[in-house]
């Protein structure tokens, strides 16, 4: 049964249908209700056999929270120098594992440019700039090259926050299929 809805255009009214409204309504709900709005993440099948990405890691801010909550296997790739303290920081975790370069729709390096005082990728850009000066090179490696090389048959949640790299990044995963071997995906546009 489609939902009705009613959008009004200068005194007229005109009736769309969409049949996913009672899905996105449910979901939408879980989301406030779950207070995901506020950053406490509820992944009602994530457990402490899962495997998470983490792509774009940054500081681990969200790597710490998920495991926190659910001890899950956590692959972080975070091409940039704050890879090293990521390194550091969980070496002792057998659970998380860093990759110090970046997963894209192919293989390659790709040129930066950011602020000397910022390690991250995360105030860059593919062009220089007076506020980014600072060049440097990421390894990129395509994701389906990894998901061979790691034999990764199924990812539980891929989170990604790739500063604009995310619809390319999920075009190949859509593309190539990939997408049917991740359960649950979550990006920051």
């Amino acid at each position: 049964m489609f939902t009705k809805l009613a959008i009004k255009f200068k005194k007229k009214t005109r009736h769309l249908y969409n049949p996913y409204f009672n899905i996105q309504r449910k979901s939408f709900k879980r989301f406030f209700d779950d207070n995901a709005i506020n950053g406490n993440y509820i992944f009602h099948e994530i457990n402490e056999h899962s495997l998470v990405f983490d792509i774009g890691g940054y500081y681990g801010d969200w790597t710490d929270k998920i495991y926190s909550i659910y001890e899950p296997n956590i692959y972080i790739f975070e091409p940039s120098e704050t890879s090293n303290l990521l390194k550091t920081k969980y070496k002792f975790n057998k659970k998380i594992k860093i990759f110090d370069f970046a997963l894209g729709s192919n293989t390659n390096k790709i040129k930066f440019y950011t602020n000397l005082n910022s390690p991250s990728i995360s105030a860059s850009s593919i062009e220089k700039n007076n506020l980014l000066d600072k060049e440097c090179v990421y390894q990129f490696l395509d994701i389906v090259e990894f998901f061979e090389r790691e034999k990764v048959n199924k990812v539980d949640l891929l989170s990604m926050n790739i500063e604009g790299g995310e619809y390319e990044l999920l075009n190949r995963i859509i593309d190539t299929g990939i997408i049917k071997k991740i359960k649950s995906l979550m990006i920051q546009f």
